[in-house]
């Protein structure tokens, strides 16, 4: 709730600049912006569409959902890094770190544009990685949660750089499963 607090205050100084104002100049998401963004060879479709919405429509709506996006990146990442027993203190470190991070460089670039393009890519692809880090710790991972972080991984990765991180992971996921696999992960292939 503190973190909410803390970075929906500062969303309430960020000004739409930079990248945020050629995204602007696009009334709408329509086919002829698509036909554009996909001539010019862009594999951000769905994302840079989301910065079109909130740059040109609804910046306080933006400010909300990045807002939760910035909170479950910390969370996803405090999670993913932290053994189960001390998930407070991961989450505290993560949070805390995220927190000194001068966010005044983000002024040139657009805000907007930065956090949509980068930030809830890499929150989506922590979630992907939810059930991953389960089935090496020998926990049960259900349907719903195998579908959640599939689709997660698909808006992940929109973002190039996401995407090569998502394939070098599957590729050590592969390795560590069928070469030197742990007992969970043999446990999980068995069933």
């Amino acid at each position: 709730v503190v973190l909410f607090v803390f970075f929906f205050h500062k969303h309430t100084t960020m000004t739409v600049n930079g990248d945020d104002l050629w995204f602007q100049q696009y009334g709408s998401v329509s086919s002829e912006y698509f036909s554009f963004r996909w001539n010019e060879w862009t594999s951000r479709l769905l994302v840079e569409a989301l910065t079109v919405i909130f740059v040109h429509k609804s910046v306080w709506l933006w400010r909300t959902v990045d807002t939760f996006m910035v909170v479950g990146l910390c969370a996803g990442i405090g999670y993913l890094v932290s053994p189960k027993n001390k998930l407070f203190w991961g989450n505290t470190a993560v949070a805390t770190l995220f927190c000194l991070y001068n966010f005044g460089h983000l002024d040139t670039a657009g805000w907007v544009a930065t956090t949509v393009n980068y930030l809830w890519p890499a929150t989506f692809f922590c979630i992907a990685l939810v059930p991953v880090k389960k089935i090496f710790t020998g926990q049960k991972v259900g349907a719903s949660l195998i579908a959640v972080g599939t689709l997660s991984l698909f808006f992940a990765a929109e973002n190039e750089l996401l995407l090569m991180m998502a394939g070098l992971f599957g590729v050590a996921v592969v390795a560590r499963t069928y070469i030197a696999p742990p007992k969970s992960a043999k446990q999980c292939r068995s069933n």
